[in-house]
């Protein structure tokens, strides 16, 4: 029983503590100075029940002990619970975000294996925000300039870059761009360089390759300053990298395959667009051991190292109704048209070819199709001037670093190829047409880049009229979407209107040789920008001097 007290006095007080209040509490101050059965008597009198046993006491104090431990414990798992509510929150709102951006954006490609894993990179800069990366004025992949001086000299790739899903247009590239002859010697693959924009592998792509008939180059990373071999060189941009499928990263891709050529000119063209028969024969004649007299295209090319040859573009119309692919329809015209003598054909007969985009006359309008058909095969015919600053031909030109680059804040669709052929203007290049040759554009569905561009078109108030292709609307919503918007069509206008200041504060404007014919038609009037400020009116005079 002695044993006990300290832990009697240490629970009796607390017990008292908790349950006694007024008058009882003066019996607890009385008890303290009594005996020990004083205080037996004193707690019994004074609430009954809280008279136990020292046995009950210590089990009382132990109960309490473990209720404060439990609270305690309760206490941080309720803390923990709600920071994992929390980080959730966080998780869940930023996925909603990602989703809301995405849809936002227009979607993905349906192509499964082509369709990259989202990113956070764009190319695209908020209305007035300059690029976080400066425009380039030179190729820096590419090898030092230096004089020709042979007609021999000269070798061309043709280059181009495609997505994944439009792989399956290379059979035909490989099957119209090979060496002519005999059968046996029509596996020979004259030089291209393509970068593909895809998930797959650098082999699975090959293997792909390979099976349409390709010729793909085996040795691609050989230095030796004597390498001839010829076929198609392959490289890969992971799509994984990369952001919207919207925001195809195309100058990137071009610069790419520009990056691996190992011959003096280049054809720059897209994938969509097919050459037609002995195009290379007929830029750099069908001699190999350049014996024979040099071609026009050869002696326009040595005498002037900023000549830039003009193939011209046809296009196949949809061959069905529906708004589909239908490339079982397609295709016989696409081959019928590969020869010049089909190609007539398919104008005059069938009608289901035309000059290539005839609504869009700024993109092809300076090349000069009706001399164009009366042209000799091979022949070079120049381009005295220019229909409008966005004249986007695919061109023949010199590769050497003083190339203008594809600039790469241009992703996805709108003024990607523009802005290079007006670099090149800018630098001195001048233009000609090659006669007898030609390029197809087959009528593929709209990419997702295409898509988003034209998602991100004007909206027409409410009684308004609407206004010819081209003529300025006084609506408020197309004057705010032009000037201030942030639609795909506003933020890349507002880019390229920083392109244009750029080229004109970095190359001076006697460097130009080729100027805008007297009829030319006012490309600055459709862009999205604002056409009051000062500096777009002195920029605007400038381009028609």
């Amino acid at each position: 029983m002695h044993q006990r007290k300290p832990l009697e006095a240490e629970a009796g007080p607390r017990t008292a503590g908790l349950s006694l209040s007024g008058s009882s509490s003066g019996s607890f101050a009385s008890e303290t100075n009594g005996s020990s059965s004083a205080r037996q008597r004193h707690a019994h009198s004074s609430s009954g029940s809280l008279s136990r046993s020292p046995g009950e006491r210590a089990r009382k104090q132990r109960i309490l002990a473990l209720h404060s431990g439990r609270t305690q414990w309760s206490r941080l798992f309720f803390l923990g619970l709600w920071i994992s509510i929390g980080a959730w929150g966080l998780v869940g709102t930023w996925m909603v975000l990602e989703v809301r951006r995405e849809l936002l954006d227009g979607g993905a490609d349906s192509n499964l294996r082509s369709r990259p894993i989202q990113g956070t990179k764009t190319a695209l800069r908020w209305p007035g925000r300059k690029p976080a990366e400066a425009f380039q004025r030179i190729s820096e992949a590419a090898p030092e300039c230096y004089d020709l001086e042979d007609p021999s000299e000269i070798t061309l790739t043709l280059v181009t870059q495609v997505s994944h899903d439009r792989l399956w247009m290379m059979e035909h590239h490989c099957d119209r761009y090979r060496v002519t002859g005999p059968e046996d010697q029509r596996k020979q693959q004259h030089r291209m360089s393509i970068a593909v924009y895809s998930n797959a592998t650098k082999g699975e792509i090959v293997d792909e390759l390979e099976a349409m008939g390709c010729g793909v180059i085996t040795n691609p990373e050989s230095d030796d300053a004597t390498y001839n071999e010829v076929g198609v060189e392959v490289s890969v941009l992971s799509a994984r990298t990369h952001g919207a499928w919207n925001n195809y990263p195309v100058n990137e891709l071009r610069n790419l395959a520009l990056s691996r050529v190992r011959t003096t000119h280049i054809l720059y063209l897209d994938v969509d667009f097919w050459p037609s028969d002995s195009l290379y024969e007929m830029l750099l004649g069908d001699d190999d051991e350049g014996n024979g007299p040099p071609s026009p295209v050869q002696q326009a090319l040595l005498a002037d190292p900023r000549q830039a040859l003009v193939i011209p573009a046809f296009q196949l119309w949809r061959q069905c109704a529906e708004w589909a692919d239908c490339r079982g329809e397609n295709l016989p015209h696409m081959e019928a048209a590969r020869t010049l003598h089909g190609l007539a054909h398919e104008v005059k007969t069938y009608k289901s070819v035309s000059i290539f985009d005839p609504t869009n006359v700024g993109g092809h309008g300076s090349t000069s199709y009706p001399s164009w058909f009366r042209q000799a095969p091979g022949s070079v015919l120049p381009i005295d001037c220019l229909q409008s600053n966005r004249y986007e031909p695919f061109v023949v030109v010199r590769y050497c670093r003083d190339l203008p680059p594809f600039q790469k804040a241009f992703a996805g669709y709108g003024k990607n190829k523009v802005t290079w052929v007006m670099h090149l203007v800018a630098a001195g290049y001048v233009f000609r047409q090659v006669g007898g040759t030609y390029l197809i554009h087959y009528p593929h569905l709209d990419s997702a880049s295409r898509q988003h561009w034209n998602n991100s078109g004007k909206k027409k108030e409410p009684g308004e009229e609407e206004k010819p292709p081209g003529e300025s609307s006084g609506s408020n919503s197309e004057r705010n979407s032009r000037s201030g918007g942030n639609s795909k069509r506003s933020r890349v206008d507002h880019l390229f209107v920083e392109f244009k200041d750029w080229l004109a504060d970095t190359i001076p404007s006697a460097d130009r040789r080729l100027p805008l014919c007297d009829d030319a038609q006012d490309d600055d009037g459709k862009l999205w920008v604002d056409h009051h400020s000062p500096k777009r009116r002195q920029h605007r005079s400038g381009d028609d001097g």
